[in-house]
Formats: C-alpha cells, structure tokens, sequence
C-alpha cells in the first residue's frame, strides 16, 4: 500500500496540471459589455496552440514588469499574424498580441479581436459562435495577470478561417484588438491590422 501511495500522488498531479481552463469567451462592442459564448464545442487552447505552431511558447506566457501608473491600465505594443495554421482540421490564422497590463493583479481580462471589410463594415456572424452580442464577428481569448505589472510578449488568439463568414473570391479586410479589464472595462484599443482574405 504504502509504494502504491506515491504513484497515486504522482497520477493525481498529473491530472491537476493538464486540467483545461475551458473554452474561449469572445467581446463585446467597443464600449459595450464582454460577450460571452458557450464554451461546448469550443477551441482548446494551450496545448494545441504549441502543437500548431511548434514554437514551445505558451499564449499565455507573462513575464513581471514595472508599474507606470496607478490606474488600471493597458498597453498594445505588437501585433503580428500567422497565417494558414492547420489546427485540429481547422485551418485558420493566429493572432500574436504583445501587450501590458497595470494593476490587474488576479483580476479576469479579455483580449478580443474584431473584424471588418476595409471600408469599415463589421462582418456578420451567422452560427453564434464567434461574435459580439449584436451578431459581429469577433474572437477573443481570457487572461488574469499575474502581477500588477504583467506584460504578455506573445498572447495568442486562433481564429478560424470559416467562421469569417467570407464567400469565394479575394476581399481586404482588417481587423482591430481591444485589452478589456474588470468590470468590461476597454483599457487599449491597438491600430488596424489589414489582411487580404481569398476563398476559391
């Protein structure tokens, strides 16, 4: 009983470290409250995101720095894409954020995406899955900052290709991150990021 002990120990750790956070939850409108979605049949996330990409990094990987200031507050300093990442049979893109955040410490946050045509029409969502309350089209991913100072170098959002909603051919589209706080609370909101989309 007693060797039989340890193992069980070893096994119960084992299972508490590989525990899911669960699904992603995605954002309001700018100004408006965080939408949340229900997370059956939602993206997994850090272990698949390393298996897509190989890098061996985790989306959620923090690293402490020092406060600015003593409100709450965030900072977007990059944004970068990856494109065609075949994830789970999904093919879609990766978003890459490098972001702060002060003074959070503990406290849930959301870094959402939110996507457009170049000419500033939102896309529509059609299946209620990644979207915002009023039915456009946005994904977003949940973090809770460890320090009151955290930066996040390389926060990850995955962000199916079909769930654009876009139809066959060629279109300009572009997108914009908003870093939410406690309290649905929009703390930075990052420059347009464009992108051209092509379904044949």
């Amino acid at each position: 009983m007693r060797k039989i002990l340890p193992f069980l120990l070893v096994i119960a750790l084992l299972i508490v470290a590989c525990e899911d956070n669960g699904g992603p939850s995605y954002g309001g409108e700018v100004g408006g409250e965080v939408a949340r979605r229900d997370t059956s049949g939602a993206v997994e996330k850090e272990s698949a995101f390393e298996a897509a990409q190989g890098l061996g990094i985790q989306p959620k990987y923090m690293k402490k720095i020092e406060v600015k200031t003593a409100d709450v507050a965030a900072e977007i300093a990059n944004i970068w894409l990856e494109h065609n990442i075949l994830w789970q049979e999904t093919q879609g893109m990766i978003i890459h954020i490098d972001f702060s955040i002060f003074n959070s410490r503990n406290r849930e946050g959301m870094a959402a995406a939110y996507f457009y045509f170049a000419d500033g029409t939102p896309l529509k969502d059609f299946n209620g899955r990644y979207k915002t309350k009023n039915g456009n089209v946005s994904v977003g991913e949940d973090f809770v900052p460890d320090y009151e100072g955290a930066r996040f170098p390389d926060f990850q959002i995955f962000m199916p290709y079909d769930e654009l909603h876009m139809d066959y051919g060629t279109f300009s589209l572009k997108f914009r991150v908003s870093i939410w706080g406690p309290a649905s609370r929009e703390l930075a909101k990052s420059d347009w990021v464009g992108f051209t989309f092509t379904r044949r």
